[in-house]
């Protein structure tokens, strides 16, 4: 899967080996192994090396704290989000479109889910609708 992502032009990101939580109470050895280890994963994977990561939960902790360290430190570049869908609540395919458009800006990064073990139908449900908003809105997808 991770081949194909790559394969069809999109930016596959480094986001922790196993979600661990809180991301920010891990230790030095234990953040350089969760992006050390997924890093070795898709570059085995995909024949590429992860440019961007993204803490879970969005917890990168203190400015110049220990989770951006460590990300500086596996040569990826910390990436956050400015507009949370909120899809992981499943409040609706509506909902979710709403959530977006009402709160998108221009460079905006859009935080969704596509797995996680869990049922995404309402997720992909609002993709048609919050693609065509946006592009309607002048907005235009891109990789980053």
């Amino acid at each position: 899967m991770a081949a194909r992502v790559v394969a069809e032009g999109h930016t596959l990101c480094n986001h922790s080996w196993d979600h661990h939580s809180p991301f920010d109470a891990l230790s030095r050895a234990d953040l350089d192994q969760q992006l050390g280890q997924t890093q070795n994963a898709i570059a085995s994977a995909t024949g590429i090396t992860a440019r961007y990561f993204r803490a879970p939960e969005g917890r990168f902790g203190d400015p110049g704290g220990s989770v951006l360290q460590a990300a500086q430190r596996a040569r990826t570049v910390p990436l956050g989000w400015a507009v949370d869908s909120a899809d992981w609540r499943k409040p609706g395919a509506a909902a979710i479109t709403a959530n977006v458009l009402g709160a998108v800006t221009p460079g905006a990064v859009i935080l969704m889910h596509d797995g996680g073990g869990t049922d995404r139908q309402q997720t992909v449900a609002a993709l048609p609708g919050i693609i065509s908003g946006l592009q309607a809105a002048g907005y235009f997808l891109a990789p980053r």
